[in-house]
C-alpha cells in the first residue's frame, strides 16, 4: 500500500517540532509557547532558554515555573498541540555584596 503525498506531509508536520518562542512578555512574567510534536513532549532545557533569553531583555531571569496549559487542542487526536509555560521573571541575586 503506498501512502498518498499528502497523507505523508500531514505525517512528518505532525512529528516534526515547532521551536519554542516568546509569545508575551512583561514586566514580571514570559509566557512561551511550545509545539507537541505527535506522542512526544516539548524539551525542558529549550524551553527555559527561551524563558531565559526573554526575561534577560528585561534585565532579569526566570524564577519558577507558575504554569502550563494547552493553548492548542486537537479534538481528532485528543492531544494537545501547542502548550504554554509561564515563568515568573525576578532580579538576579548579586552574591558579592
Amino acid at each position: 500500500m503506498r501512502l498518498p503525498l499528502w497523507a505523508f506531509g500531514i505525517l512528518v508536520s505532525a512529528c516534526t517540532p515547532i521551536p519554542p518562542a516568546i509569545s508575551d512578555l512583561d514586566d514580571h512574567t514570559v509566557r512561551v509557547q511550545a509545539s507537541v510534536p505527535l506522542l512526544m513532549t516539548p524539551e525542558p532545557e529549550d524551553i527555559y532558554r527561551e524563558a531565559k533569553r526573554g526575561c534577560a531583555e528585561l534585565g532579569k531571569v526566570p524564577s519558577s515555573l507558575l504554569s502550563v496549559r494547552c493553548v492548542s487542542f486537537d479534538y481528532q487526536t485528543g492531544m494537545c498541540q501547542v502548550e504554554e509555560y509561564l515563568y515568573t521573571c525576578k532580579k538576579p541575586r548579586n552574591d558579592n555584596l
